[in-house]
């Protein structure tokens, strides 16, 4: 008997300890540097053990280059910093500091577009998923169009064809809208409840903006609409501004969030936004029932969906009646990681602990 409850006992000590020494390789926003060649980068881990780690490149940049730092720098702080490139995966981070070296292809590549890797730690018995670690310009971009070359492969949803080309206008009107892409509203859908525009049109995001977007969270998404033809007094008040959705999100049962407007503050028929991505900040969750209203979103679900984002539509039908919409600077940006650790466990937030 005695035995037994001993083993129980060790069994027990066994299982907490494991659990207890869930490794997690934790997400980073990294701003880059113009004023210098490269930026120095801690990688960093929650360790609840204490156990020593080591760090392994999991996933190299698609931008940059990695290099391990050089021996002198690591133990001296001498140039030159950068030592040995990495150049294939499952490479281990040189030192106990846990610094790597990272050095941008071209500055242009960081400007327009974020770059990332991703990297794992290990105490010998235990592993993490992976981290990532996202780097961004100044302005934190993420992602973005501008449409300087033309529609980069945005489409019209909900007006007259299932999906259609937006037109692409390289003009200008004014310093803040110029190279866009518009759309003019196909179809009026009276409805006998005295609705005077029941199907509303959208412009709907290529496939860059989508997949793993949680570096976002707590960032912004911004844009710019102009109202070219239409009737302003007349706005679809209530509709769903933007919309987000994860189909593989909530037990593959899909979540859908709305950010909604009441009013929008035209100057010379041209509005601009700027929408924090966070669950507190006007977003409401799609209940997937008609009796049920929207609420607002969980943490977790929030997290998950720019995580797992697999749509993002901007309304174009602004109005109740025709209108020609376009949009110009459609941006994800954010300058600081602000995804919790208790979303860190797995990259693509689908283990969240945070409520």
């Amino acid at each position: 008997m005695l035995f037994a409850v001993h083993l129980l006992l060790v069994s027990l000590y066994v299982l907490n300890n494991v659990y207890a020494c869930t490794l997690t390789a934790m997400h980073q926003t990294v701003v880059a540097d113009d004023g210098a060649d490269g930026n120095m980068i801690r990688l960093k881990g929650a360790n609840p053990c204490g156990n020593k780690l080591t760090y392994v490149i999991s996933e190299l940049p698609t931008y940059g280059m990695l290099y391990q730092l050089s021996q002198i720098y690591n133990l001296h702080g001498y140039n030159p910093i950068s030592g040995k490139q990495i150049t294939d995966k499952n490479t281990v981070v040189s030192w106990s500091s846990n610094r790597i070296y990272y050095v941008p292809t071209t500055r242009w590549s960081v400007r327009s577009l974020s770059d990332a890797f991703s990297f794992m730690i290990t105490d010998g018995k235990n592993k993490s998923f992976d981290g990532t670690v996202t780097i961004v310009d100044k302005s934190g971009t993420i992602v973005g169009s501008d449409f300087l070359t033309g529609d980069e492969g945005w489409t019209i949803l909900g007006n007259a064809g299932a999906v259609s080309a937006p037109k692409f206008e390289p003009y200008h009107r004014g310093k803040l809208f110029n190279y866009y892409i518009y759309a003019k509203d196909d179809i009026i859908n009276h409805s006998k409840f005295g609705e005077q525009d029941k199907s509303l049109w959208y412009f709907n995001a290529p496939a860059k903006f989508l997949g793993n977007k949680g570096a976002a969270y707590g960032g912004h998404i911004s844009f710019s609409i102009g109202l070219f033809a239409g009737d302003i007094a007349s706005l679809n008040r209530g509709g769903n501004l933007v919309e987000l959705e994860c189909k593989e999100c909530g037990y593959n049962a899909g979540i859908k969030l709305a950010h909604r407007f009441s009013k929008i503050h035209f100057e010379h028929k041209i509005a601009h936004f700027k929408i924090e991505l966070v669950e507190t900040v006007n977003w409401l969750k799609n209940p997937q029932d008609s009796l049920k209203k929207w609420s607002a979103p969980s943490k977790c679900e929030f997290i998950q969906v720019l995580s797992r984002l697999s749509g993002l539509r901007i309304l174009g039908d602004i109005t109740t009646w025709y209108e020609t919409v376009a949009i110009d600077n459609v941006f994800f940006s954010n300058t600081k990681n602000n995804v919790p650790l208790c979303a860190m466990s797995k990259p693509d937030a689908s283990v969240c602990t945070c409520e």
